[in-house]
Formats: structure tokens, sequence, C-alpha cells
């Protein structure tokens, strides 16, 4: 014969007051996406990578073109023309145009000290180089860097020539 089965005890949870929610509560989660997105900005600025080795050669180019552009005007005109770069405000000026230059640039300047410009912008950190009507200049070098990333720029002084030079990059 068979047992008769015993009867099951189920245990029935009574609602407590201090019941322990488990998880997190919305409000939680939001506050700690906040923290995290906060984190991640304050480390994307702080670890932003300066100019690159290819945006360094085009900070060069432009001003090795614009230099150029300064000799044929002085040139063509028959007139000494100026080249002016403020170092402080990083910017350089040439016929009445003025073009910004990457704020994250070391900038160098080795210019001749004859010339004296007390124009606008006229400082400690200005570096002129002159254009004279025969093609000559003052001479002078402009040198950008970021990381290991280097070009120059070299204007000689007796035939006015601008050329680029790659420093180095490694």
């Amino acid at each position: 014969m068979a047992r008769p089965a015993a009867p099951v005890k189920m245990r029935m949870s009574t609602p407590t007051k201090h019941r322990h929610a488990r998880g997190f509560s919305l409000l939680e989660v939001i506050a700690a996406l906040a923290i995290a997105a906060a984190l991640v900005l304050v480390a994307g600025v702080s670890f932003r990578p300066g100019p690159s080795p290819r945006e360094v050669k085009s900070v060069a180019r432009e001003t090795a073109a614009a230099l150029r552009r300064t000799r044929a005007s002085a040139i063509a005109k028959g007139q000494y023309k100026d080249f002016i770069f403020d170092l402080s405000g990083r910017e350089y000026r040439y016929d009445m145009k003025t073009t910004r230059v990457n704020a994250a640039l070391k900038i160098e300047a080795t210019v001749a000290d004859t010339v004296q410009y007390t124009g606008e912008g006229a400082g400690d950190d200005t570096a002129v180089i002159r254009f004279f009507p025969n093609g000559s200049s003052t001479g002078g070098v402009l040198s950008f860097q970021s990381g290991n990333a280097s070009e120059s720029i070299r204007v000689d002084w007796a035939t006015g020539r601008v050329r680029s030079v790659r420093a180095s990059n490694e």
C-alpha cells in the first residue's frame, strides 16, 4: 500500500516594513553615469594629443607660401615689404592679411635685429623679416614643433629665397 503523500508546506513571504531592495535605483544609476562621463571628459582633455606631423608640415608650408608672396610683392611694387610674426599672439601678417597659427605648436623665430619695426603689434615677441625690391631680405628662420615633428622655414638674406626644411620626424 502506498502511503499518502506528506503535505507540502510552502512559505509565503510576508511584506515587511524594512524589506531590502535588490539592485540600484534609477537615480543612483544616473548619478553614476554622470560621474563616469565627467571623468571621461576630463581624461580626454588632458590626454588629447598635439598636432600631428601632417599638421606641422601644413602650417610650415602655408607660412612659407606667405613669405614667398611677401617677397613677390616687394619685387613687383618696388618697395620693401615686412612679414611680421607675432609669437605671443600666434599669428603672422603680410600685405594687410592676418593668419592665425595652431595654438598647440611650439614656435621659435631667429631673425636679424636690424629691422626696426614699430607698427601694430610690435613687441619683444615680434619677429620681422623684411623683403627688399631687389628680392633680398633680412633673412631668418621660423621653426614649428609638436612632439617629434619639426619643420623649419629658412629665408636666405642675400637672395630672399624661402625654403622649408624638415628638422626631424621620428
